[in-house]
Order: structure tokens, then C-alpha cells, then sequence
């Protein structure tokens, strides 16, 4: 379900990238998915909270970051922007439950 990202990370990526997302999981199990799509980014609510130790373990609301605007991923966005939170968390989900992300 991989691709080499190697050519993109080196300068050299060449026609379009295979796909418009970025689904990540933070360590552990079950862990917690992410989806990157654009500048948004989306973590979903449930699930521990990865490596922030600032964040409670267990998070019961969805987290939605421009990261264009805010790479610390500091200001929260789920409030302001609920349908890009409904969208990406239905995105998300299809691609879970399809067990793979790629085409």
C-alpha cells in the first residue's frame, strides 16, 4: 500500500502523486489515525492522543488543523469548520474500512 516518496523527497517527483491524501497512524495499539488532505489535517475523535504528552490519552473531540497556517497544529479548528471535519472523518472512514489507501 506504500509508495517510494523517495524522488518527491530528493526534488525529483515527476508527473502527478499517486494520491491526494496522507493517512498516518500514531504509535501503539490501536493507535490513532490522521488524514492530511490539502492543508487540512484531521485527527479524528477517539483514540489516545500519540506522543503529545500535553494531550489527554483519550481525546472525545475531533482535532482539525490548517497546517499551512499552523504546523504546531496549536489552534484547533474543528469548531469553526464542522462540514471539513464531517467530510474528512467520512474520507477517513472509507478508507479504513477499504483496508487500503492505494489505487
Amino acid at each position: 500500500d506504500s509508495y517510494n516518496v523517495l524522488p518527491t523527497l530528493l526534488g525529483e517527483s515527476k508527473g502527478r502523486p499517486g494520491r491526494d491524501h496522507l493517512v498516518s497512524h500514531t504509535g501503539g495499539f490501536p493507535g490513532r489515525l490522521a488524514l492530511r488532505q490539502g492543508p487540512w489535517k484531521l485527527i479524528p475523535a477517539g483514540g489516545a492522543a500519540g506522543a503529545n504528552k500535553n494531550k489527554k490519552a483519550e481525546s472525545s473531540q475531533a482535532e482539525l488543523y490548517r497546517l499551512d497556517e499552523d504546523l504546531a497544529e496549536s489552534n484547533n479548528l474543528a469548531a469553526q469548520h464542522p462540514d471539513k471535519v464531517q467530510e474528512l472523518t467520512a474520507r477517513l472512514a472509507a478508507l479504513r474500512d477499504a483496508a487500503r489507501t492505494r489505487p
